[in-house]
Protein backbone atom coordinates (compact mmCIF):
# COMPACT_ATOMS: atom_id res chain seq x y z
CA UNK A 1 0.00 0.00 0.00
CA UNK A 2 1.29 3.47 -0.86
CA UNK A 3 1.38 6.15 1.82
CA UNK A 4 1.30 9.85 1.12
CA UNK A 5 3.73 12.12 2.95
CA UNK A 6 0.95 14.62 3.59
CA UNK A 7 -0.53 15.15 7.08
CA UNK A 8 -4.26 15.95 7.14
CA UNK A 9 -5.89 18.21 9.75
CA UNK A 10 -9.57 17.32 10.00
CA UNK A 11 -12.69 18.49 11.83
CA UNK A 12 -15.29 15.76 11.29
CA UNK A 13 -18.89 15.05 12.32
CA UNK A 14 -19.61 13.26 15.60
CA UNK A 15 -22.17 10.96 13.97
CA UNK A 16 -19.49 9.16 11.91
CA UNK A 17 -19.35 5.57 13.21
CA UNK A 18 -17.25 3.62 10.66
CA UNK A 19 -14.50 4.92 8.39
CA UNK A 20 -12.11 3.84 5.69
CA UNK A 21 -8.62 5.41 5.69
CA UNK A 22 -8.21 8.90 4.25
CA UNK A 23 -7.16 8.71 0.60
CA UNK A 24 -5.08 11.30 -1.21
CA UNK A 25 -5.01 11.20 -4.99
CA UNK A 26 -4.03 13.65 -7.68
CA UNK A 27 -6.89 15.83 -8.88
CA UNK A 28 -9.23 14.93 -5.99
CA UNK A 29 -9.72 16.39 -2.52
CA UNK A 30 -8.65 14.08 0.36
CA UNK A 31 -11.57 11.77 1.06
CA UNK A 32 -12.72 8.62 2.85
CA UNK A 33 -15.83 6.46 3.00
CA UNK A 34 -17.92 6.66 6.18
CA UNK A 35 -21.08 5.28 7.75
CA UNK A 36 -23.02 7.88 9.72
CA UNK A 37 -25.73 7.05 12.26
CA UNK A 38 -28.45 9.68 11.79
CA UNK A 39 -30.44 8.38 14.76
CA UNK A 40 -34.07 7.25 15.01
CA UNK A 41 -36.19 7.73 11.89
CA UNK A 42 -38.98 9.15 14.09
CA UNK A 43 -39.29 10.22 17.75
CA UNK A 44 -41.36 7.16 18.71
CA UNK A 45 -39.23 4.60 16.88
CA UNK A 46 -36.14 2.55 17.80
CA UNK A 47 -35.09 2.10 14.16
CA UNK A 48 -32.06 4.18 13.19
CA UNK A 49 -31.23 5.54 9.78
CA UNK A 50 -27.69 5.04 8.45
CA UNK A 51 -26.02 6.70 5.50
CA UNK A 52 -22.88 5.72 3.62
CA UNK A 53 -21.09 8.84 2.35
CA UNK A 54 -17.91 9.98 0.70
CA UNK A 55 -16.50 12.40 3.30
CA UNK A 56 -14.41 15.08 1.56
CA UNK A 57 -11.95 17.42 3.28
CA UNK A 58 -12.49 21.09 2.49
CA UNK A 59 -9.86 23.81 2.50
CA UNK A 60 -11.12 25.00 5.92
CA UNK A 61 -10.35 21.58 7.50
CA UNK A 62 -14.08 20.86 7.81
CA UNK A 63 -15.62 18.04 5.86
CA UNK A 64 -18.52 17.71 3.47
CA UNK A 65 -20.54 14.61 2.68
CA UNK A 66 -21.38 13.44 -0.85
CA UNK A 67 -22.99 10.46 -2.60
CA UNK A 68 -25.31 9.28 0.18
CA UNK A 69 -26.76 5.76 0.38
CA UNK A 70 -29.53 5.83 3.02
CA UNK A 71 -30.86 2.73 4.76
CA UNK A 72 -32.28 1.48 8.06
CA UNK A 73 -30.42 -1.83 7.60
CA UNK A 74 -26.94 -1.62 9.13
CA UNK A 75 -25.87 -4.79 7.30
CA UNK A 76 -26.76 -3.20 3.94
CA UNK A 77 -24.85 -0.07 4.96
CA UNK A 78 -21.78 -2.14 5.84
CA UNK A 79 -21.95 -3.98 2.50
CA UNK A 80 -22.08 -0.71 0.52
CA UNK A 81 -19.35 0.75 2.75
CA UNK A 82 -17.04 -2.23 2.08
CA UNK A 83 -17.55 -2.00 -1.69
CA UNK A 84 -16.97 1.77 -1.83
CA UNK A 85 -13.94 1.49 0.46
CA UNK A 86 -12.26 -1.11 -1.77
CA UNK A 87 -12.79 1.06 -4.85
CA UNK A 88 -11.56 4.17 -3.04
CA UNK A 89 -8.34 2.47 -1.92
CA UNK A 90 -7.46 1.75 -5.57
CA UNK A 91 -7.67 5.47 -6.46
CA UNK A 92 -4.81 6.89 -4.41
CA UNK A 93 -2.46 6.75 -1.43
CA UNK A 94 -3.25 6.56 2.27
CA UNK A 95 -2.69 9.72 4.29
CA UNK A 96 0.49 9.46 6.34
CA UNK A 97 -1.04 11.06 9.42
CA UNK A 98 -4.42 12.49 10.37
CA UNK A 99 -4.89 14.97 13.21
CA UNK A 100 -8.45 15.74 14.28
CA UNK A 101 -9.00 19.34 15.31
Amino acid sequence: MNYSTKTLYVNTSEDVKFTSPWIISEGLRPHRIVIRDLGPISPNNDINEYVVHDEVLTESKDTGFMSGYYTTDIEAAIEVFADRSKRSLRRGSLAKEVQYV
